[in-house]
């Protein structure tokens, strides 16, 4: 039987996205959702293909609250702000 499929968690520099991507001796790679080709910096995890898939799900939802709370109470205070998520599960990855 085959090793199981290594992925990693990364983040697009353009659209800010998590995204799980497979294990690859390339540096390069290419944004599922917005296209933008862009080189291996940081991994937000690294595991299984489902780990990564649930641990991108997680870091994207938290990263969607943090910026509805920044823009509700941002724009309720009349000055905006912005909360960027700095999530690197050290924990997590195997």
């Amino acid at each position: 039987m085959a090793p199981p499929q290594r992925a990693r968690v990364l983040r697009c520099c353009s659209c800010r996205l998590f995204q799980a991507h497979q294990v690859k001796k390339s540096v390069k790679w290419t944004c599922k959702a917005c296209g933008e080709q862009q080189s291996f910096l940081r991994a937000y995890g690294e595991g299984s293909g489902a780990d990564c898939r649930r641990h991108v799900q997680k870091l994207n939802l938290l990263q969607g609250q943090v910026s509805e709370l920044s823009l509700r109470y941002g724009y309720l205070r009349g000055a905006r702000f912005s909360c960027p998520v700095f999530i690197l599960a050290e924990w997590w990855i195997q």
